[in-house]
Formats: structure tokens, sequence, C-alpha cells
């Protein structure tokens, strides 16, 4: 059965050859008993042999015919049908059964191919509804990924708006910082441009005082309270102003709740917000103190950080660069022993003074001090002490003189005083003053002058009366000075007209001094035998 259960042509074969079979048997089967019963002669005998011969290749024709009929019209299309059909099992849709007939076989195989197209159908709905809804993730992700483009595109945008701000802020301060040399003005421009521009709660610049180990507050932008206003020192070595100049960098306080308050700026600070300082550093120095207050918990980023950091560089590199101008112009017009105002600066200021006196029809008078003795106190006690002398009676004629007074070391232990407005009488008791403020005064080993005491001598000038030109008004004052030495010392004289009989004789002595001084420098010749 396995060999013929396998094949509906050899089933069909089967069946028609075992029908034919039957029907040939039975037909001979009655022609032998026939021929039997009549009792037929041989002749007949192979007639019926003939018969079954021809039975037997009838019934074999007829199989072999039914086994050609059967492949052409039915297995051959069946065939086909699987194998369309497996084709399609494994996922081949796009297959179709040739149909050559309008049988059973064909119908069923234009129905299958009916099903394959609606199974195409559906499958390429379903390829296209993949691809649809692969497309829609696709532009999903893509979506996404250009909104999270974007929302990077808008931060980074910020963020560059935020660093031209700055940079163009940066620049502004490099300018106006850069526009001038004076400390005034440059601390000014930063808390004009700091304060407006960057929109703090709070804003201070401090400057340092090495000599006192003390922060001063130069400028406050923004409300002021006690001990933080414009004046007002802070010692730099405590709270978090401390703390930043200790490190040398920043000190941040995120949120100012619960900080603990233990000074004058801690006190000042608001209950809440953020608060950043930043020391000023220029080649390692300290030159003072940024400090900036938000009402924003966590205001100051890292870049905000290191924008301030920056600009307290700039800034401290132009307060260096202003004092260091000071300093230098100072030099030029200060003494450097005794930070009075120097000879070169004393001709101008007298100038000035003088020609204001003669435009204004006012008086001008000139005092010319001399320490008595000096010298001899130089040679006594030493040059240092000597400097000391010359400072401290530096700082005594300044104590007694007035601010538009100008104090000038006119060189050794001279110095000479203008009094703008004055005559000669009031210049005389002003004289007179300082010459008792001196003596009052405690010296150095001021016990080794003649007197036990330190002195000094004046001479007084004025203008319009002894003298028409600023340097014949230095050089009448100088002749009274003159006049009182002679007389003894450690008084003041005022200028008279008769003095000047006495200039012809202090010219000779001065010009025998100079001949005696050049007689010491010039070394003496030597003798024939101890010529070469």
């Amino acid at each position: 059965m396995g060999y013929f259960g396998r094949s509906v042509t050899r089933k069909i074969a089967l069946m028609v050859s075992s029908i034919s079979l039957l029907v040939v048997g039975l037909s001979l089967t009655g022609i032998i008993m026939r021929v039997r019963e009549t009792g037929l002669s041989k002749k007949l005998e192979s007639f019926v042999h003939l018969q079954i011969l021809l039975g037997v290749l009838l019934v074999i024709f007829l199989t072999l015919l039914v086994v050609l009929v059967v492949r052409l019209y039915l297995t051959g299309p069946l065939r086909n049908l699987h194998k369309v059909i497996s084709s399609a099992e494994e996922g081949d849709f796009l297959s179709r059964v040739v149909v050559k007939s309008n049988d059973e076989v064909g119908r069923l195989a234009t129905d299958f191919n009916r099903l394959l197209a609606k199974l195409t159908d559906v499958q390429a709905s379903r390829i296209d509804t993949a691809m649809e809804l692969d497309e829609a993730q696709r532009e999903l992700e893509m979506q996404a990924a250009l909104e999270a483009k974007n929302t990077q595109i808008e931060l980074t945008n910020r963020k560059l708006t935020r660093r031209i701000n700055e940079l163009d802020l940066l620049f502004d301060v490099s300018q106006r910082l850069t526009s001038s040399l004076e400390l005034e003005h440059v601390l000014q421009a930063m808390a004009e441009l700091i304060g407006t521009r960057l929109g703090f709660q709070r804003f201070s610049i401090l400057l340092f005082d090495e000599a006192e180990s003390m922060l001063t507050f130069r400028h406050v932008f923004g409300p002021q309270g006690p001990g933080t206003s414009v004046g007002d020192n802070l010692p730099a070595d405590e709270g978090l102003v401390g703390r930043a100049i200790q490190k040398g960098t920043h000190e941040l306080v995120r949120d100012l709740v619960g900080l603990a308050r233990n000074s004058p700026l801690e006190n000042a600070l608001p209950t809440s917000g953020s608060f950043l300082s930043v020391p000023m550093l220029h080649k390692e120095k300290l030159y003072g103190v940024l400090n900036f207050t938000s009402p924003k918990k966590n205001a100051f980023s890292d870049d905000a950080i290191h924008f301030m950091t920056a600009l307290s560089n700039q800034a401290a590199m132009a307060i260096a660069n202003a004092q260091l101008f000071k300093e230098t112009l100072d030099l030029s017009v200060t003494d450097e022993l005794t930070k009075l105002a120097n000879r070169r600066q004393m001709k101008t200021a007298l100038q000035m003074e003088f020609d204001r006196a003669r435009r204004f029809s006012s008086d001008l008078s000139v005092i010319m001090i001399d320490i008595d003795h000096f010298k001899r106190y130089n040679d006594a006690n030493g040059h240092l002490l000597g400097d000391q002398v010359l400072t401290g009676v530096a700082r005594v004629l300044e104590k007694n003189t007035r601010k538009v007074d100008t104090v000038a070391r006119f060189g050794g232990e001279e110095f000479v005083i203008i009094l703008p407005g004055q005559d000669k009488a009031t210049a005389s008791s002003v004289a007179e003053k300082l010459r008792k403020a001196v003596a009052q005064n405690v010296f150095p080993r001021m016990a080794s002058q003649p007197n036990g005491y330190l002195s000094i001598t004046a001479g007084v000038s004025c203008y319009p009366k002894d003298a028409d030109e600023p340097q014949s008004l230095v050089d009448m004052a100088d002749l009274a000075l003159y006049v009182a030495k002679r007389a003894g010392r450690n008084r003041v004289v005022e200028f008279e007209k008769n003095m000047l009989a006495e200039e012809a004789e202090r010219q000779a002595a001065r010009q025998v001094k100079v001949t005696r001084r050049r007689r010491r420098r010039k070394p003496a010749k030597a003798g024939p035998s101890e010529r070469i």
C-alpha cells in the first residue's frame, strides 16, 4: 500500500487494471465454460487462448492509457499545485499554478492562485505597513534627535551669547581700565561697568594695604551697611574674604542660608542667595578683592567663576599699573627720603602760586628753613640717624602747616615752605610756630646738639613787597636765612632791603667753600723725584 499510497496515478491504474482484469477474467471464464459445455475443437481452444491473451493485452493497454491520461490531466497539475503550495509555505507568494484546463483540478488551481494573490496582497500590505511603521519610527527617532539637537543648539547659543556678552564686557573693562592711569578713575570704571552690566545685587571693590594687612572698601555698588561702606576697613585674614586671600583663589558660598556670620562683611550679607569673593592677583601679588552677591541660590556657575577670575586679573593689572604710575610720578616730584615735594615740584608749585598771586593781587610768602648744626649731628651720630632727623622734621613741618601750603625739601638739611595768601607777618608767625614745634619734638640723640635739642633757623620773604619774580622770592628768603644763621641760629628773620648789602659777602663766602671743596677733591701733584 505504501507504493500505491504515494501516487494517485498508481491508485487509479491499480483500480482500472483490477476492474479490467475482473471483467476480462469473467468474460474469459464464461467463454471457457461455454466451450467446455459444447465440446468445441482444439482450434476453438486456441482461439480462446488468443482471446485471453488479447484480454490481458487490452487490460495492460487500458492501464497504460489510464496512467498516461491521469498523469497528463491529473497528476501533472497536482504536482505543479503541490510545488507552488510548498513555495508558498516557504514564503514565496509570487509563484502561481499554471492552469491548463477548466476541470476540477484547473478550478482548484485557479482558486489557489486567487488565494495566493490575496495572500500576496496581505503580505504586501504587511510589508507596506511594516515599512510605514519603520518609517514612522525613524521619523520619530529623527524628530527626537532633532529636538535634542535643537535643545543643544539653544543651550549652545545661550552659552555663546553669554560668552560674547562676557567678552564684550571684558573688552570694555579692559579699554576703560587702560584708558587712564589714575587709580580713582580705574576703580570708578570698574564699579560702573561691572555693577551695571552684570546685574548683581551687590558688588564691592576692596583694596589691600600690605603695611596694615587691611582691606579698604573703595567702591560699593548696591546697598551699604555698617562695616561695609566706602572707607571702612576689613581685616585681610578673617571670614570669607580672608579664606579667599589665603587660598589665592575664589571663595564661593552657593547658599547663604545657614552661613556662620563672624565678620562685619558676613553680617551685612543677605539671608539668602549666593556670594563670591575673588582676590585680585597680578604676578602673585595681592592688590585687593572683588566681592559679588546674587539674590539667587547657586547663581555662580563654573563659567561665571572663570569669567570673574579673568575680570579680577584684568582689574589687578590695571590697579598695578595705576599704582606704579603713581609711584613713578611721586618719585619724579617727591623727595625719596622725606616724601615731601622735591625741588622740581617746589619750583612748579611756586610758579603756579606766584602767577595766581599776581593775577588776584594777593600775598605770597616763602619760608626757607635750615636744621642747625646738622653736619655736626651727622658726624656724631651717623647718617642713618641723620636721615631719621630729616624725616622727623619733615613730618613736623607737614603737621603744622595747611593743606594748601607746599612743604618741600630744597636740598640737604634745607626746606622751603610756600604759603599762598599769607603776608610776611603771618608767615613769620608760622615760621616761629614751626621753630618751637621742632624744638619741642623728640629726636634720637638730640642731646648731642649744642643746645641739647634739635633746632631750626628760618628766613622769610613775601611777594610783592620783597620780590617780583619767583626765584627772587626764594633768594630773598635764603638771604634772610643766611642773616639769621650769622646772628646765632635758632631764630626767624624776615627779609629786609638792607640785607642786600650782605649778598656780596655771602657770595664770596660761598666761593671760598667751593674752592676748598675743589682743592680737597684734586689730587696733589707729584714732586720731581716722584715723577716717572
